[in-house]
């Protein structure tokens, strides 16, 4: 019990943890994407331009912010995936714990865990996750070596091409860490069962649709071969 009681404990700091470098995250990303999208084709050929911050109004040369923010992007998008894996482990352990629809802190990462059905809400939630996570900050340095190209050095290209494969493969190793395989297992099984069942219904449904489409069909031809033989008669 007193183990359980801690675990809650800690399992509320991370959830706070993380839900602010996720609040850190997200805006640091739109802010590069923002400097990003101001930079023009002008200020690519004129030597030793620079660009004025957002907010802050501060003007830093342009070839060392394309130098450091992919680092940056880096160091940041490799912590917030980190502090994410130490949470989703104790996170694991909590859940073997409560069995029952667990009462977490809020957090986008914990809902997941009080969505325990493959609904629309949670599948919103894992979309929210993946754009957050993985998709935004990979866009960033794809979109960033994209803008850069324009200066046409093979140093920077260079540098903005090994940074986007180092993200790939921090989003390849992270994320199998993340995921909970006992739960994922019952999950995929129940799924699988729900879709047995639909199979089935959907055969009985079938099933009585067609023998009530031969009692239509034989009914039909009793009709046409009772008229038919009135006729004879009529003939005759």
């Amino acid at each position: 019990m007193k183990e359980r009681i801690e675990l809650k404990e800690a399992l509320g700091r991370s959830s706070a943890i993380n839900r602010n470098l996720l609040l850190f995250f997200l805006p640091t990303m739109f802010y590069v994407l923002i400097i990003i999208t101001s930079t023009t084709d002008y200020m690519l050929l004129v030597p030793n331009s620079g660009v004025k911050l957002p907010l802050l109004n501060v003007e830093i040369n342009l070839f060392a912010f394309y130098i450091a923010s992919p680092i940056l992007v880096l160091v940041f998008h490799y912590n917030l995936l980190y502090n994410l894996i130490i949470h989703a482990k104790k996170l694991h352990k909590w859940y073997e714990y409560q069995q029952e629809d667990p009462t977490l802190d809020p957090f986008l990462y914990n809902w997941i865990y009080e969505e325990r059905k493959f609904t629309f809400t949670r599948s919103m939630l894992m979309l929210l996750i993946w754009l957050a996570y993985y998709f935004l900050p990979f866009f960033t340095l794809i979109f960033l070596q994209w803008r850069f190209s324009d200066y046409q050095n093979n140093d920077m290209t260079l540098l903005h091409f090994f940074s986007c494969m180092v993200d790939a493969l921090i989003i390849f190793f992270c994320w199998p860490k993340l995921l909970n395989y006992k739960l994922l297992e019952k999950e995929l099984w129940k799924l699988f069962r729900t879709l047995q069942n639909r199979q089935a219904l959907w055969s009985q449904t079938y099933t009585r649709w067609e023998e009530k489409y031969r009692l239509i069909i034989f009914g039909i031809e009793e009709d046409f071969a009772a008229l038919f033989h009135s006729q004879n008669k009529t003939q005759k």
